[in-house]
């Protein structure tokens, strides 16, 4: 969750509102490259605490399309996909040079706009934190989000 993001200050006052067009972190791969629409780029990073990552790089394309996306899987294009639709799960799970993982489904969070008229009342958002059904998070093991804040 970006909003709950670790941010750099020096960073944050360099960039501002635009921090999210510079990239920078700490992790296992550092920034490379970042082409709008198309694809982000990060390679290995030497330096990580945890010593070097098993991947020289990863190339994060962005294909809007789910069929476009399966089709460049089933041709070996890329690697894997994430978050498949309900309605291409036979057609993977139909190709047997394919894996399908799948996890329980869940709820991780509920963001509320509080600039909408509605939601300025704090009963309304404690009223939604009271309508969440926990016990039906908890059975799919996922975390229920929190409560509603004033």
């Amino acid at each position: 969750m970006v909003p709950a993001s670790i941010m750099s200050p020096a960073a944050l006052k360099q960039y501002g509102q635009d921090i999210a067009k510079h990239p920078l972190g700490s992790g296992a791969f550092k920034f490379v490259e970042w082409q709008v629409q198309d694809h982000i780029t990060v390679e290995r990073n030497p330096d990580w605490w945890d010593g070097p990552a098993y991947l020289d790089k990863i190339i994060y394309r962005v294909v809007p399309e789910t069929s476009v996306e399966i089709a460049k899987l089933q041709a070996g294009e890329v690697d894997l996909i994430d978050s498949v639709g309900p309605d291409d799960v036979s057609t993977i799970r139909g190709d047997a040079n394919l894996t399908l993982f799948q996890t329980p489904g869940g709820l991780n969070a509920i963001h509320i706009n509080c600039e909408k008229a509605q939601f300025n009342d704090v009963r309304v958002r404690q009223a939604l934190n009271l309508a969440i059904n926990r016990s039906a998070c908890a059975r799919v093991r996922r975390p229920c989000p929190g409560p509603a804040t004033s």
